[in-house]
């Protein structure tokens, strides 16, 4: 009882102190602040220990006291009060508790309060951002309407209509601290998860339309910048937007999947129908415009493909270039997983024949720069006089001032919808009559008044999902697998086909490939939208010369100038150019469980021809390489093989996601010298890259080549064993040349010398131990490839070698000077003699094997060479 009333006592002794120091000051903030630091602890003990110390607080309105200390904004105060409230909600147990925090409306108040809003001290706005997710942790754990409390529901109240504990976060979404962007996006999806009628109504009708309108906006300026950065081929500015446009893209994707499906097709509509159709596609229906600008650059032999003059005319049009929308749409494509999406932007991209820029799409692309992004908070700032909950539902109500505001914006704005259907489209909808009046009723054309114009402001999700449903019905029509030009007369695949040009460098063509790539990994589009284009793959069934002729001879053309050493195309884009080719023309045709799956290829042979050209003429460049190295030095023609094994065991399969987090995809190669751009994102800048980049091309193309004439790697690695020795297996020791040392490896930790006998054949080097079953055999414990053995003599002991095994990073390009020591080993021989043996044995079999890998690399790159003679003569 003496513990009890002392505590009484001390709370009462530490209200009465803040109370007596209100308002707050500078001069009595350590008093204030220090009392609400007791009384923090006080209540989180009475609430688990005492109720009569908690309810003492609650008689005292202790909530109310600390709003009054918000004003005027003193920062060591708010940041106490912030944390005050955050460990109250993260350990307040007891129900009373969990009301009491929510009555009255105090948390909003102190959470709305304008001094808030409007200090502009970044540990200011960080203290009170922070108090945002423990009140989500408190508002899930509040059963049904509890979270009906987080709204202003007071007539009288500052902010009617409104929950500031989103509200408030939203506001902060544009903050420039990454931090703080990162949490508001985390905020708002656990507030998308709430699963409450008023708070989803009110999030469809009142707050996902501004919010995702500012958010789609500044995804739309973040492009253009985008653009800009690309223009002017700073790499480095490019690649933070990448980041920003990437971030934004998987933020949508979660709310899609987490939101309810209301706010769902809202965001849905504000993504397609005010960035992605019309800022995007539509840039990609210009075609005669984007053609143009593509195959007539000024410069042709600069850097720069056109004038100054064009450049602000065409920056004034708001246009993308080719190369900037299809990297977008195809982070797009790659991101999200909304079916709806992607059909319609995948129908748009390459089957819709009637999809056309217009003056709509215009003014869309011109609000992008022709106003500063809007701050949130402004646009928030109408919701606290233009709402408030119905008294009998809860669900806000608009008043008539912003109902006028409203009717102004759409009659502003009743062209800018247009884009995502299509007159032509109503017609061919399956289903009842009613489903079809329904469609043309419910257009998403009219989704802004759908969610606007409602005096109840409750959507009805049945119309939504008819018009939505109609749209994706894919025909039971059979469709036709012939590929003439009416099967690909869309103005977007068109430009797409244009880029594969190739002209006057590849900046436009990889973003294009990058396109055509994530197409083909999109699995939600079916056969009905891919098959018109030539974007699948062939079956068993599939005939010699079955599709699309035009898109292949592209692809194969980047190919064959990629073949040219000296060409600005990027590795990668020939990396790209060859998957797609072996996706669209190539399968593999399964047997039986006891055999290999049997390669089925549709290639005609005029377009193999083209193919073996390629790979002739690079292999005619490797060789020309490889002569001038030979008759240099024989150490220049061992470094140019070494190389060439390098290279072949980097190859490796290449996957979209890592491009599409790279600006350099869209940039000019030439511009592209730094060290921190992949030399497979760049051209060749010195000798040494070019022989480099010659090898790269010979392998890509040599593998293709293969592949187009279902045939097997046969010479590749260069001059390997029949069959690889393995640790563990027994060796005959009848040869004699097994010399017996002591060995220590430094991978070893005891540093111990272990007997062992060392052997060198045509291939390896071998340590075994002597079989003590067999004393004619050996058992092997390393093995290592000649080719990557480094011997050494030690300078303080004439019977003692160092064995060390190199390789060269896989993910650098080749040098001499940058290689991994995987295995280091000390042999200590019985005398000299052995020592010296040892050493000329391993030199010697060094020396064979490189003469045997440069015999066999000289036989492969003239018989590939040979194949231009053999087409010529076809011809």
């Amino acid at each position: 009882m003496a513990d009890i009333l002392l505590l009484f006592a001390v709370d009462i002794c530490a209200y009465d102190q803040i109370k007596n120091v209100l308002p707050p000051a500078e001069e009595n903030a350590d008093v204030i602040v220090q009392s609400l630091q007791n009384i923090t602890e006080l209540v989180v003990w009475g609430d688990q220990h005492d109720p009569n110390v908690f309810e003492t607080f609650m008689e005292m309105d202790i909530l109310g006291l600390i709003r009054r200390m918000m004003i005027p904004a003193i920062d060591a105060i708010h940041i106490q009060v912030f944390q005050t409230l955050g460990i109250w909600m993260e350990t307040l147990q007891t129900p009373t508790s969990k009301w009491f925090l929510m009555s009255r409306n105090y948390i909003n108040e102190i959470i709305s309060c304008p001094d808030i809003n409007t200090d502009q001290d970044e540990g200011h706005r960080l203290s009170s951002h922070n108090l945002l997710p423990p009140s989500y942790i408190l508002t899930m754990r509040c059963e049904g309407a509890g979270i009906l409390y987080f709204s202003s529901q007071d007539a009288g109240a500052e902010h009617r209509g409104d929950f500031p504990l989103f509200t408030q976060a939203m506001k902060l979404c544009n903050h420039e601290n990454v931090m703080v962007q990162t949490a508001v996006k985390n905020i708002s999806l656990m507030t998308f998860q709430v699963r409450e009628p008023t708070l989803d109504d009110w999030i469809a009708t009142v707050a996902a339309p501004a919010v995702f309108a500012n958010f789609v906006w500044n995804i739309g300026h973040s492009t253009f910048q985008l653009q800009k950065f690309v223009l002017e081929n700073d790499c480095s500015s490019a690649s933070g937007v990448v980041v920003q446009l990437l971030d934004a893209f998987q933020y949508i994707d979660d709310v899609i999947k987490t939101a309810h499906t209301n706010v769902a097709e809202v965001v849905r509509y504000k993504l397609l129908d005010d960035f992605l159709l019309p800022v995007c596609l539509c840039s990609l229906a210009a075609s005669d415009k984007n053609h143009q600008m593509i195959t007539n650059p000024i410069h042709r032999g600069s850097s720069t493909y056109m004038s100054c003059s064009t450049d602000q005319s065409f920056d004034s049009e708001k246009v993308l270039i080719p190369g900037v929308a299809f990297f977008v749409i195809s982070q797009a494509l790659q991101t999200f997983r909304d079916s709806k999406i992607l059909f319609t932007l995948a129908s748009k991209l390459i089957s819709d024949t009637t999809f056309d820029d217009n003056e709509s799409a215009c003014r869309i692309r011109k609000t992008y720069s022709a106003r500063p992004p809007s701050p949130l908070a402004d646009i928030l700032s109408s919701w606290e006089d233009g709402y408030h909950p119905d008294p009998r539902t809860g669900t806000p109500t608009r008043s008539s001032a912003l109902g006028r505001s409203l009717s102004r914006h759409q009659k502003g704005n009743k062209n800018l919808c247009s884009f995502r259907f299509v007159d032509s489209d109503v017609t061919n909808v399956h289903g009842t009559e009613e489903q079809s009046n329904t469609f043309a009723s419910t257009n998403i054309k009219a989704l802004s008044e759908l969610n606007f114009h409602s005096a109840e402001y409750n959507i009805d999700s049945s119309k939504i999902e008819a018009a939505t449903t109609s749209l994706l019905s894919t025909s039971n029509d059979e469709e036709s697998q012939s590929f003439s030009d009416s099967d690909i007369r869309s103005k977007c695949f068109m430009t797409l086909l244009n880029v594969l040009r190739c002209v006057p460098d590849d900046r436009h063509t990889l973003p294009g490939l990058c396109c055509l790539q994530a197409l083909l990994e999109t699995n939600v589009l079916g056969q009905t939208t891919l098959v018109p284009s030539g974007l699948v793959g062939p079956s068993s069934v599939t005939s010699i010369g079955e599709y699309n002729k035009e898109l292949i001879h592209r692809l194969l053309l980047i190919v064959k100038r990629s073949s040219h050493v000296d060409a600005r195309v990027k590795l990668v884009t020939l990396t790209m150019a060859a998957r797609i080719l072996h996706t669209l023309v190539t399968c593999s045709v399964p047997q039986s469980a006891q055999t290999t799956p049997r390669r089925h290829s549709a290639l005609l042979e005029e377009h193999k021809a083209i193919v073996a050209h390629s790979v002739a003429t690079s292999a005619t460049h490797l060789k020309d390489f490889l002569t001038v190295a030979m008759a240099s030095h024989s150490s220049s023609a061992f470094s140019l093989l070494e190389m060439f094994e390098v290279e072949y065991r980097r190859m490796e399969p290449l996957r979209l996601s890592h491009l599409l987090n790279s600006s350099a995809v869209m940039c000019n190669p030439d511009y592209m010298k730094r060290n921190d751009v992949s030399f497979e994102m760049r051209v060749a800048n010195s000798d040494n890259e070019r022989r480099q980049k010659s090898i790269q091309i010979f392998l890509l193309i040599r593998k293709l080549y293969l592949d187009m004439h279902m045939q097997h790697e046969q010479c590749l690695p260069l001059a390997q064993p029949l069959q690889q020795l393995n640790i563990r297996d027994s060796v005959s020791l009848d040869s004699g040349d097994a010399i017996p040392c002591r060995c220590n490896f430094e991978q070893n930790s005891n540093g111990q010398y272990q007997r062992r006998l060392l052997l060198v054949n045509e291939w390896n080097v071998i340590f075994l131990e002597l079989n003590s079953r067999n004393c004619s055999q050996g058992i092997v414990r390393f093995v290592a490839d000649l080719g990557r053995i480094h011997c050494e003599r030690q300078k303080h002991n004439s019977r003692g070698l160092t064995l060390t095994v190199e390789d060269s990073p896989r993910t650098k390009p080749f040098s001499s000077s940058e290689k991994i020591i995987l295995f280091t080993c000390h042999c200590l021989f019985d005398d000299n003699i052995r020592s010296l043996t040892a050493y000329q044995y391993i030199e010697k079999g060094r020396r064979d094997l490189q003469e045997r890998k440069l015999s066999a690399l000289q036989g492969l790159l003239l018989e590939m060479s040979a194949l231009r003679t053999r087409i010529d003569t076809i011809s």
